[in-house]
C-alpha cells in the first residue's frame, strides 16, 4: 500500500472515491481478492499516528476541527437549526470519528430493504457480510460498568427492560444492554482504516491510497460511461469502474457537481446536465434524539481500564404505540463531566451549567421525515446545502415517537434504584410535563446521532425514486457504483457504523462477482 502524488493522468483498474467507513473496505477487498490496481482517494489526511483518532475517548474533541467538514444545516422550521452534522474528513471516515458504538440492527430492517426493491439485501442476504465484519473487526463489549450505570440497569429492569447482550440476538422487545464498541481492550479505535488497511495481513501491494486529494467531478463520455475523475492533483482513469463512497452528503454532491442529478437543480446551479436523475440528493434521513439531563447527586467515576464518561456505557430500547416488528425508541445512557462534554448534542452557543451530569437521551429509530442535499446555486463547488426537514412527516410520527421516548426516560429516572443518583433535572426541566410543551421542547432542543443516509437510495432497477439498483450501479450510467450510507433504502434502527461496514463488504463481493462473469 502506498501514498504518493499522482501524475497528470493516473491509470488503474478501480477508483474508489472516499476513504471512509465503506470505502476503505471496498478498496482493500478489491485489491486483496483480485490483485487489481486500485486507487483510493480520500479528501482528508491519514489517521495513522494521530492520537486524537486512535483514542476512542477523544472523539468529541475532533468535532469542529480540521478533521471535520464543519457543515451546517438549513434553518429547521420545526427542529433545531443549531445542529452541526459532523462528517469526518480523515482516512477511515466516520469510523475514525465516531463514538465507537458497534450495534447490529434488527434483521427485519433488511427484510424491509428488500421489500423496498433492494433485492438480495434482506436479512439472509446481508447475514454473511455482517458475519465477515464481526470476524474481521472483532469488537469488544464495553468493559465499563460504572456504579451509576448499574443503577440504571436496575431501574430499567423494574420497567421490564431486560438485560440482553446486544449483538448476540435482535433486541426484539424492550431491553437494556451494555454496548459493544469497535475498539480493543486499550481503547484504541478499530476503524475501517485501522482494520482493513493499517493492520491488514492481506496483500495490498496493488492498492494506492491517496490522502488530501479533492475529487472535483466525475467524467462521463458520450455513451454514458463514467471514465474517471478530475481532481486537484490531476485526472484518475480507471479501466473497470469507479466506486463513489463519499457518504450521505458528499456522494450526492459529487454527482451533482458532475452533472448527474435533477436537471432543474443542475441548470439553476449553472451545471450542464449530463444525466437527469431526479432522486439524487433526495430522501435524506437521520436519527434525531431528545436530550434529557440531570445533575448527579454523586460523583461518577469512570471505571478502569479505559472508559471515559464521553462514551456511552449502555442502551435501552422500547416500543412506542407506532412500533411494529422492532423496537422504535433507543435510549442512550451516559454521563458527562461538565458542559464541554455535552455541548455537541446540538445546543449551539447555549450553555448547560452542571459539573456532573446524567444523560438519558431518547431517539427515534425509524424516522419518517425526509430531507434533501443540494448544491448552493451561488457556490456549486462549496459546501452542500443540507436540509434534514426534521419533524415534517405528515403523520406527526417522529414528534410523537420522540415524545413517547421522553415519557419512557422520565419513568426510568423516577425509579427507586436511581434515587441516590438523580438530582436536579436540568433538561427538559422540572415541571415540564404537559405533552404539548414537552413535545415542543423535544423538537426545538433536539440533537442528532450523526446517522445521515438515503440520499442516493437503492431500489429496483426501474424505480424512478432510486439512484442505484441492488447491484449498487447508478441507474442509466455505466462504470459507476455507490457504496456508502447514501444508498440505504430506509434507516436502520440503531447506530449505523456496523451496517456501513457490512455494506462495504457486500459491495466488494458484488463487484468481484460481476466482473468474474464471462
Amino acid at each position: 500500500m502506498t501514498s504518493r502524488l499522482i501524475p497528470a493522468v493516473a491509470e488503474c483498474d478501480y477508483l474508489v472515491v472516499g476513504g471512509g467507513t465503506a470505502g476503505c473496505i471496498v478498496a482493500a477487498r478489491l485489491a486483496a481478492e483480485t490483485g487489481a490496481r486500485v486507487v483510493l482517494a480520500e479528501a482528508g489526511p491519514t489517521d495513522a499516528g494521530d492520537h486524537r483518532v486512535a483514542d476512542l475517548r477523544r472523539w468529541v474533541g475532533m468535532l469542529g476541527t480540521e478533521l471535520d467538514y464543519n457543515y451546517t444545516i438549513e434553518p429547521q422550521p420545526r427542529g433545531n437549526s443549531a445542529i452541526e452534522p459532523a462528517r469526518a474528513k480523515v482516512l477511515g471516515g466516520c469510523s475514525s470519528h465516531n463514538g465507537g458504538l458497534f450495534l447490529r440492527p434488527h434483521r427485519d430492517d433488511f427484510d424491509q430493504w428488500a421489500r423496498l426493491g433492494a433485492e438480495g439485501w434482506d436479512g439472509a442476504g446481508t447475514e454473511p457480510y455482517f458475519r465477515r465484519v464481526l470476524d474481521t473487526v472483532r469488537p469488544i463489549s464495553n468493559p465499563a460498568r460504572s456504579e451509576w450505570a448499574r443503577a440504571v440497569e436496575q431501574a430499567a429492569a423494574a420497567l421490564g427492560l431486560a438485560g440482553t447482550p446486544w449483538n448476540d440476538k435482535p433486541l426484539d422487545d424492550g431491553a437494556f444492554s451494555w454496548v459493544p464498541v469497535n475498539a480493543d481492550a486499550a481503547g484504541n479505535r478499530l476503524s475501517s482504516s485501522v482494520v482493513y488497511l493499517h493492520r491488514s495481513r492481506a496483500d495490498l501491494s496493488s492498492l494506492t491510497v491517496l490522502t488530501d486529494i479533492r475529487v472535483d467531478r466525475l467524467l462521463v463520455d458520450s455513451n454514458g460511461r463514467v471514465t474517471g475523475a478530475e481532481t486537484n492533483r490531476g485526472r484518475i482513469t480507471p479501466r473497470v469502474e469507479t466506486v463513489v463512497a463519499g457518504g450521505a452528503f458528499d456522494s450526492p454532491a459529487l454527482l451533482l457537481r458532475s452533472g448527474i442529478g435533477p436537471a432543474d437543480q443542475l441548470r439553476a446551479a449553472g451545471i450542464d446536465v449530463v444525466h437527469d436523475l431526479p432522486a439524487v440528493g433526495e430522501h435524506l434521513t437521520d436519527h434525531v434524539l431528545g436530550v434529557a439531563v440531570w445533575e448527579s447527586k454523586r460523583p461518577i467515576e469512570p471505571p478502569a481500564p479505559w472508559h471515559s464518561t464521553q462514551i456511552l456505557e449502555a442502551m435501552a430500547v422500547a416500543r412506542s404505540s407506532w412500533a411494529s416488528t422492532a423496537p422504535d425508541i433507543q435510549i442512550e445512557i451516559s454521563a458527562a463531566a461538565g458542559r464541554d462534554d455535552i455541548s455537541y448534542l446540538g445546543f449551539g452557543s447555549q450553555t448547560i451549567d452542571v459539573e456532573r451530569a446524567i444523560v438519558l437521551n431518547p431517539n427515534v429509530c425509524y424516522p419518517r421525515s425526509r430531507g434533501t442535499v443540494r448544491l448552493d446555486p451561488a457556490d456549486p463547488g462549496g459546501a452542500p446545502r443540507i436540509d434534514f426537514r426534521y419533524f415534517t412527516d405528515a403523520e406527526g410520527h417522529d414528534e410523537d415517537v420522540l415524545l413517547q421516548g421522553f415519557e419512557v426516560v422520565l419513568e426510568i429516572a423516577g425509579q427507586t434504584a436511581l434515587g441516590d443518583w438523580i438530582g436536579k433535572e436540568i433538561l427538559p426541566g422540572d415541571g415540564l410535563r404537559e405533552r404539548g410543551e414537552l413535545s415542543e421542547y423535544g423538537r426545538e432542543r433536539s440533537g442528532t446521532v450523526f446517522h445521515p443516509n438515503g440520499t442516493c437510495r437503492m431500489g429496483a432497477a426501474d424505480d424512478p425514486a432510486a439512484v442505484v439498483d441492488p447491484r449498487l450501479r447508478v441507474r442509466g450510467l455505466e462504470g459507476l457504483r455507490i457504496a456508502d450510507a447514501s444508498v440505504f433504502p430506509r434507516q436502520v434502527g440503531v447506530n449505523i457504523c456496523m451496517t456501513v461496514m457490512m455494506l462495504g463488504e457486500k459491495a466488494a463481493s458484488i463487484i468481484v462477482e460481476d466482473h468474474a462473469k464471462p
